[in-house]
């Protein structure tokens, strides 16, 4: 239970952390999109995930050395950090897709290009 959670929240935020690198690099010439407090609290909640998972991989690898002979309980695996960035990687690409496009529809509705912006928008969703 605790491993899922700690799998599925790193991966969310390092999704979180890849895609706006992915607009940085695509779309603003090396400026970060996000505001400055935004972009603070996102590496942030990175930092504390990562802490969290060297916490719980800490607590394997001591809870499989004080084990006993007799009774060795099954122990999960560590988490891979590198294997999460990667799981999270599609996921970004996606949030990019939907992100651009949904700026899209936006800047041609604001010049009045209804058609356009609708098409836009609903390749977003």
């Amino acid at each position: 239970m605790l491993l899922d959670v700690l799998q599925r929240g790193g991966t969310e935020a390092y999704r979180w952390t890849a895609a706006p690198d992915q607009l940085v690099d695509q779309y603003f010439e090396g400026e970060c999109p996000l505001l400055g407090e935004a972009e603070e609290t996102l590496l942030d909640m990175v930092e504390h995930a990562e802490n969290l998972v060297a916490h719980f991989n800490d607590h394997i690898e001591l809870a499989g050395r004080t084990a006993t002979k007799k009774r060795k309980p099954a122990l999960p695996k560590p988490i891979d950090l590198e294997a999460m960035q990667e799981t999270a990687q599609p996921s970004a690409d996606e949030l990019v897709r939907t992100l651009v496009d949904m700026a899209q529809a936006e800047a041609c509705d604001m010049m009045g290009e209804k058609k356009q912006a609708l098409a836009f928008a609903e390749r977003g969703l």
